[in-house]
C-alpha cells in the first residue's frame, strides 16, 4: 500500500476554523452581549472538546486525523457522503444560529417560542 504523507490543505484548515471557532462564536457574534456567560462556556467547551480529542486521537493513532481531514478524497466514497458529510457540520451551526438570534430578539419575540410552534405544528398527528 503506498502511504504518502500529504500536507493538510488551507481549504480544510479554513473550514476547521469556521467549524471550530466561528459556529460556536456565532451567539456572541450575532448578539454583541459580550456579558453572556452561556455563549462564553458554549464556546469554551466546544473549542476544548474539539481540541481535547484531537489530541487524544493524535496520541492514538497519529494518521487517523489526517485520513479523516480527506475524507472525500478517498476511494469509493458514494457520493451522498460527500454531500451528507459537510450539510451534518453545517446544520450543527443552527443550534448556535438560533440561540444568537433568540438572544438578540427576546425583547421583541420570544424566537424559541415561536421555532417550537412550528416544530409542533410539523410533528403533530
Amino acid at each position: 500500500m503506498n502511504r504518502q504523507r500529504k500536507a493538510i490543505s488551507p481549504h480544510t484548515i479554513i473550514l476547521m476554523l469556521m467549524f471550530v471557532i466561528v459556529i460556536p462564536f456565532l451567539p456572541l457574534l450575532i448578539t454583541r452581549y459580550w456579558t453572556w456567560w452561556e455563549a462564553w462556556v458554549y464556546f469554551v467547551i466546544s473549542v476544548l472538546g474539539f481540541i481535547i480529542s484531537r489530541l487524544l486521537a493524535a496520541k492514538r493513532n497519529p494518521d487517523l486525523l489526517a485520513e479523516r481531514a480527506r475524507y472525500t478524497e478517498h476511494e469509493n466514497v458514494k457520493p451522498w457522503d460527500k454531500l451528507l458529510s459537510p450539510l451534518v457540520g453545517l446544520c450543527s451551526g443552527l443550534i448556535p444560529l438560533v440561540a444568537g438570534l433568540d438572544g438578540m430578539y427576546s425583547h421583541c419575540f420570544h424566537l424559541s417560542d415561536i421555532i417550537t410552534d412550528v416544530a409542533q405544528l410539523f410533528l403533530s398527528d
